[in-house]
């Protein structure tokens, strides 16, 4: 029964995430969302209203590694730096299948187009967590 009930929230999420998207890559740049990121609470309508777009980006990867999901399901995390810094913070954080873990390096390029999901602003910081269509 759990299962059902995991099966239909997931069939939810999926119909609920697909109808956001559009599919058609947006012209916003990450420069211009952290741009706007300096006002916490007006940052957050301006996020909702874009929250859902397709993004065509590239950067130099921070990480990959295997997390943890809910039920100690695994997952695969790409950490992206998209400004250049080169600070070692990621900016974007793709999912990525674990299989694929071992193709990313620290520093290696790499471009994707994306569904922008969530984001996280702390200590002046923003990170961006992406739903990711195609990795390159």
């Amino acid at each position: 029964m759990a299962h059902l009930h995991l099966a239909a929230a997931a069939l939810a999420v999926a119909f609920g995430l697909s109808a956001c998207d559009s599919g058609e890559v947006s012209d916003v740049t990450y420069e211009q969302i952290r741009n706007k990121a300096g006002d916490a609470a007006a940052f957050a309508g301006y996020f909702d209203g874009i929250k859902g777009k397709t993004v065509a980006w590239h950067g130099a990867v921070v990480e990959a590694q295997k997390v943890f999901e809910d039920d100690y399901m695994e997952a695969g995390v790409l950490q992206v730096d998209l400004d250049g810094e080169g600070n070692g913070q990621a900016d974007a954080t793709l999912g990525i299948p674990v299989s694929r873990i071992a193709d990313f390096a620290p520093g290696q390029a790499v471009a994707f187009t994306a569904v922008l999901r969530e984001y996280a602003l702390r200590e002046g910081h923003l990170t961006l967590k992406l739903e990711t269509k195609e990795l390159k």
